[in-house]
């Protein structure tokens, strides 16, 4: 049945509401947080000035007019059916219905709302402050709908510590169910995500500029931890896509050379790691250079450049372990040398220099020249080169000269294949911040960079890298030592004290550990659990370990109830009970028989000194035990008293 609600039970609903949909002003347009807002503090203003609810006639056109906004600003955006027009009407919805609610069906149906709105908060991300986030608020709207539809309780039942007590009956069963319930490589259901939101990562394509603006965001790419030796700074490059084919302006990767796969090599193991990849909306993996080895992850293949290429995107964060081995020199053969010396038309400044090195009688001295010309001429790195012409190469070689790691990979391969050295770009990145505390790697976007490989001669592939001969700090110490530009303040945001940077490594050691344990927690992790407890790994065995634990817990749920219990004292009888105990132990134990005013008599003539007080108290208990109609306030003050009283010595 139905009643209306009171003043205190609306704010409570206003409270759980704001608290929901606190964290959702970070994901929906503004246009729509602000109508949001406005209308719950109208609400508030509402409540606050005592006024009487919009009719509801009037909240239905409202109702209309929004949802048709939403969809039409949707459509024009040219989105279809996806995760924020979903959740947009979701939050609209509620938002409108606090406004209506008037009654305790009203109210019961915003407290399930409530529970919707938690939910969709993960379609967004799922860190590890998020989760704590939802579990406060999940409790905090339990408790207003157990006082919502029991206000009789309230004053009477501490509903923290009861939801704190359920929280803790239910942590086994959460345990066993998050560890033994078979994991699902992928959602059984997946609402159409905005690709373009956020920063994807390193592209297939390398043109003056886009390296550059990746370079300025310091978001978080992957995280890498070594299992033993750690290379050093000058080994960390993290190989990406190897790019061929120029056109004057950008480099692209070789379709006919992805075709090929390449053997894993056998060689002797130089690094073991592990890598926490964030989600790049990409088909690769980022492994440490060449000569690489993927470990439990049989999705993807090796091309003979040495790329990994998975069956799909990742788009979801992804664990992958993998070593890092000594390779065999490759063999040239006729068509990749010609690919690896082709140049389109153009540049004829820097083909008349190349032409001149092109005497010297080795490819090493020749990739010697094109370093000392970078390092004796006036080159500098910068995220802020100035814009090349048609003629890019010249351009930077020969007038403006600044620029940043696509810049000098760019023009250095050019030069290289102009001199007659069969030369690629690599793409991916450089280095990473490790964390001290937790002894891993951090590789942000900030650290993407391009470099070089040139062909030798008995040596196969070596990698140069043209942008450590302008500026070595870029591959010593990272690239916030490289960058002093005033556009890069992200960046240069990273060199803080001692003191920062811990705290700032100790807060990415907890997000890493809930990337490791949680999010990561897969049907491989899963299944290699079982493997380290030396038990079969296959989903029978999972099925059966699960059914065995969940038994078990079952079991040991109904113990309590198979006890002979007797029945529930009240607060009134449980303070009773707890004087008669004490009166016992000073000699004077009531009889089962025994009522308290005839009680109270015995007590009098056992303890004389404390008769009159005995008296007061055992008549009122039989006065409110007995009586018809007593108020729950008289009860609780006599318990109160019972409970502080301590009988006198003589």
């Amino acid at each position: 049945m139905s009643r209306p609600l009171t003043a205190l039970e609306q704010r409570r609903l206003l409270s759980q509401l704001l608290l929901v949909l606190l964290p959702h002003g970070w994901n929906l347009p503004v246009w729509l947080s602000a109508l949001v807002g406005l209308a719950l503090g109208w609400q508030a203003l509402r409540l606050w000035r005592r006024w009487p609810p919009p009719p509801r006639l009037l909240l239905s056109v409202i109702s209309i007019a929004a949802l048709l906004l939403v969809i039409v600003l949707n459509l024009r955006d040219g989105n279809g059916f996806n995760r924020e027009l979903a959740v947009s009407i979701l939050v609209l919805f509620g938002a409108l219905k606090l406004l209506e609610s008037r009654q305790l069906r009203d109210a019961q149906f915003c407290f399930l709302l409530a529970f919707f709105l938690l939910l969709t908060l993960f379609l967004y991300g799922q860190p590890f402050w998020l989760a704590a986030y939802v579990l406060v608020s999940a409790i905090f709207v339990l408790r207003n709908g157990l006082y919502l539809c029991h206000p009789s309780i309230e004053g009477q039942l501490s509903a923290w510590r009861f939801l704190g007590r359920l929280q803790l009956y239910g942590l086994p069963w959460l345990v066993v169910l998050f560890v033994l319930f078979p994991r699902l490589d992928r959602p059984l259901w997946q609402l159409q995500h905005d690709p373009g939101r956020g920063i994807t990562g390193v592209s297939d394509l390398m043109s003056p500029g886009n390296i550059g603006q990746l370079i300025r965001s310091t978001e978080v790419a992957f995280r890498a931890e070594f299992s033993g030796a750690r290379p050093s700074p000058d080994e960390l490059y993290w190989r990406g896509l190897v790019l061929w084919d120029y056109d004057g302006r950008s480099w692209l990767p070789s379709p006919e050379r992805r075709a090929f796969a390449r053997d894993i090599p056998a060689a002797s193991i130089r690094y073991r790691y592990r890598v926490t990849l964030e989600p790049h909306q990409q088909r690769w993996l980022y492994l440490l250079d060449r000569g690489q080895q993927v470990l439990d992850n049989d999705r993807g293949n090796f091309t003979v450049d040495g790329e990994y290429f998975r069956q799909s995107t990742v788009d979801s964060r992804m664990m992958y372990r993998a070593t890092a081995v000594a390779e065999d020199p490759e063999v040239m053969d006729t068509p990749t040398l010609q690919q690896a010396l082709y140049l389109p038309p153009g540049n004829p400044r820097a083909r008349a220099l190349a032409a001149r090195w092109a005497s010297l009688p080795t490819p090493q001295q020749r990739v010697n020249a094109a370093l000392a010309l970078f390092r004796q001429a006036p080159f500098g790195y910068t995220l802020e080169p100035p814009p090349l012409g048609e003629q890019a190469v010249d351009d930077f070689l020969f007038r403006t000269r600044l620029g940043f790691c696509e810049h000098y990979s760019s023009s250095f391969v050019f030069l290289m294949r102009a001199s007659g050295v069969p030369a690629r770009v690599v793409v991916g990145y450089l280095g990473g911040e490790y964390n001290t505390l937790s002894n891993y790697y951090i590789v942000r976007q900030a650290d993407a960079h391009a470099w070089a490989e040139v062909w030798l001669p008995g040596r196969g592939w070596v990698r140069v890298d043209p942008t450590a001969a302008v500026s070595p700090d870029r591959v010593d110490q990272g690239i916030a030592a490289a960058i002093n530009d005033a556009g890069a303040q992200d960046i240069r945001a990273l060199r803080t004290p001692d003191w920062m940077r811990s705290l700032r490594w100790g807060v990415d050691g907890l997000v890493n550990g809930w990337n490791k344990w949680i999010l990561s927690y897969d049907s491989r992790e899963q299944l290699g659990m079982l493997e380290r407890l030396g038990l079969e790994s296959n989903a029978m065995a999972l099925a059966r370990l699960l059914g065995l634990v969940l038994a078990s817990l079952l079991l040991l749920a109904t113990l309590p109830l198979l006890r002979q219990r007797g029945p529930k004292l009240s607060p009134l009888q449980a303070a009773y009970q707890q004087l008669c105990q004490q009166l016992a132990k000073a000699g004077c134990p009531r009889q089962p028989q025994e009522g308290p005013l005839d009680y109270a008599t015995r007590l009098s003539q056992a303890f004389p000194h404390a008769a009159r007080e005995l008296q007061s108290l055992l008549t009122s208990y039989a006065r409110l035990y007995y009586g018809a109609a007593v108020s729950e306030q008289a009860m609780q003050a006599w318990a109160q008293r019972a409970r502080r009283y301590r009988l006198p010595r003589h």
